[in-house]
């Protein structure tokens, strides 16, 4: 799948996974969509949506990490997230009926751990 960056930012359709997990740790929530044109105007139409729960070890894992870890957990994690990451890219394609070839990006922000947002006062 690899793609030349410059020859895909002009095309005017391009296919994209996203990845994303939150701070409810339950899984991965991977979407394959067609994304159509530039800028404000750009059209997203959803092809396929998968929600891949994660195992009760790994979310114990995850859980661990707010709480009390090494660096060894984290680089741990860091692959094991990873290898799970690439599992729901992968059943996200391949239930699309698309091939790998298909798909121009995957996009994902990694597992959110702990999430504060600053307080405003109105």
């Amino acid at each position: 799948m690899s793609k030349d960056l410059q020859s895909l930012s002009g095309k005017q359709e391009k296919v994209v996974v996203g990845l994303m997990s939150g701070t409810s740790k339950d899984g991965i929530d991977a979407a394959l969509v067609k994304l159509v044109g530039f800028g404000l105007s750009t059209k997203i139409d959803l092809i396929h949506f998968i929600s891949l729960p994660y195992k009760k070890e790994i979310k114990a894992k995850l859980d661990k990490l707010t709480k009390e870890c090494s660096l060894k957990d984290i680089s741990d994690l860091n692959f094991i997230i990873g290898d799970e990451f690439s599992e729901a890219a992968q059943k996200v394609i391949s239930e699309s009926g698309l091939s790998f070839n298909d798909v121009d990006l995957i996009g994902s922000h990694g597992q959110t751990v702990y999430h504060n947002p600053p307080s405003y006062k109105a």
